[in-house]
């Protein structure tokens, strides 16, 4: 019979600790719940066309060639210009993460700063670990720092 009562005692011990745990919780859930649905409605902005705007401190308005270079993304897929030849691969999100990779690209040639300049365009989506859209805007870190903001295409 003593047993039973250890048994009843352990019962309802694991019983009031998981209705705590339960209870302690909502305010955490409802925020993490609350930061899904904010990095779900900004995963849903993120599919179709995207032009550069700025690139490091590089900006379209003092470098036109910069307001040339695409991001689109589609499904799993991403792809667009870099300035010289046009690139392709996935992408994965994960709340504000997002890795772009591995790009493949066309082999054309041309001149050495639009070919520079194409480099350093596929150097910040390589390294892009972070994202976010705000303002209509989506701009791709590396950590804290920002690689490259991305207007909406008409």
């Amino acid at each position: 019979m003593n047993r039973y009562f250890c048994y009843a005692a352990l019962l309802t011990g694991c019983l009031l600790a998981a209705a705590g745990c339960a209870w302690m919780n909502p305010a955490d859930s409802s925020e993490d719940s609350h930061l899904e649905n904010i990095f779900k409605e900004s995963a849903q902005a993120l599919p179709g066309a995207w032009k550069l705007r700025l690139l490091g401190e590089r900006s379209s308005t003092q470098e036109p060639e910069l307001a040339k270079l695409t991001l689109n993304f589609t499904g799993e897929q991403v792809n667009g210009f870099a300035g010289v030849n046009r690139f392709f691969g996935a992408y994965r999100l994960s709340g504000d993460a997002i890795q772009l990779g591995p790009l493949g690209m066309t082999m054309m040639a041309g001149p050495e700063s639009a070919m520079q300049l194409e480099r350093d365009f596929t150097a910040a989506l390589n390294s892009a670990d972070r994202w976010e859209i705000e303002a209509g805007k989506l701009t791709l870190f590396q950590g804290q720092r920002r690689l490259a903001v991305f207007d909406r295409a008409q």
